[in-house]
């Protein structure tokens, strides 16, 4: 471990309390690697993503096994597809959630032995039947495969993976990435099956175009205050790219004649998915009348500003 220490006041004293460490025992597998294709994708564009889990030995008698994994998503998944165990002894069980609403969480499939039990803006969870032997070097390998659709905002993109045992309240057991399986054309891994790099577990999007800001635009674009439940606000949706720290950035809506009408948002965002709601009110909470009103996105980086300008429509 290390320990770094900064200040600005040059009479500041170092010191550091007391540590404590937690140490799962007995762990879920020996070692677990793995992988996500395709690796070269579109900017903000919705892929499917194939996540490969290989526990490469089960020692039997100490290791757990898990059956539930969480993967850390640079935005809100869109959809969970399919989630596939191939056990040791070549049995293969498969779940198919394509389609399924994700608002609306835990899910189980019909059989009750999978389920998506989260998805959030950073991270998905899914359960499937317990992977507890598996042996790569005796042929004997087992391995998790979760299909899923997700946008990739920034080069690099890591999707880390941690693997839990849901009978206990222990730790996670982090992933190493590396080569977890021949997962077809995308997959242009040269290493064994089983070897490390973590080049496995990064996503690249082209680097040329250089704008901030993508997938900009009001959703609904009609919408209707009325209060009966029903597109009764929108949400003025961007995804902030590229962004290595927080910025500074403001959401406002304006009337045909320029007037500001309300200042949605005002303050710093890091890189990913943002959005700010109206629901058709000015600054002082008064309804606005029906119209069309324009929305302007501004961000402000040290290298360069941008700024995005759309229509919005308000009906009764």
């Amino acid at each position: 471990m290390k320990a770094e220490f900064t200040s600005q006041d040059l009479e500041a004293a170092r010191a550091l309390g007391a540590l404590a460490f937690t140490l799962s025992k007995p762990p879920l597998t020996e070692r677990i690697i793995s992988e996500v294709v395709p690796r070269q994708v579109e900017l903000g564009v919705p892929v499917s993503f194939t996540y490969a889990v290989l526990p490469t030995k089960m020692r039997q008698g100490v290791d757990l096994g898990f059956d539930v994994f969480e993967i850390a998503t640079p935005v809100r998944s869109e959809e969970i597809e399919t989630i596939e165990v191939v056990h040791a002894d070549g049995q293969v069980q498969t779940a198919d959630f394509t389609g399924v609403d994700l608002t609306n969480l835990p899910v189980q499939d019909d059989s009750g032995l999978f389920a998506v039990e989260s998805v959030t803006e950073r991270h998905l969870r899914v359960r499937f039947p317990a992977i507890t032997e598996s042996d790569l070097a005796a042929g004997r390998a087992a391995l998790l495969k979760i299909r899923f659709k997700c946008r990739v905002l920034r080069f690099g993109t890591t999707f880390t993976g941690t693997a839990w045992n849901s009978t206990t309240d222990d730790l996670g057991q982090r992933v190493i990435g590396g080569n977890a399986a021949d997962l077809g054309a995308a997959d242009d891994d040269l290493i064994p099956i089983g070897a490390a790099d973590p080049n496995d577990l990064a996503v690249r999007v082209p680097l040329a175009g250089g704008r901030l800001m993508i997938n900009v635009a009001a959703q609904p674009r009609i919408f209707s205050p009325n209060g009966d439940g029903v597109n009764d606000e929108t949400r003025i949706h961007c995804d902030l790219v590229r962004l290595v720290d927080a910025a500074p950035l403001t959401v406002r809506v304006f009337d045909l004649a320029g007037h500001l009408v309300r200042t949605l948002f005002a303050g710093e965002q890091g890189g990913g998915s943002f959005s700010a709601q109206w629901d058709g009110t000015n600054a002082v909470g008064q309804q606005m009348p029906p119209g069309i009103y324009l929305f302007r996105v501004d961000l402000a980086t040290d290298a360069k500003g941008e700024a995005v300008v759309g229509i919005v429509e308000m009906v009764y």
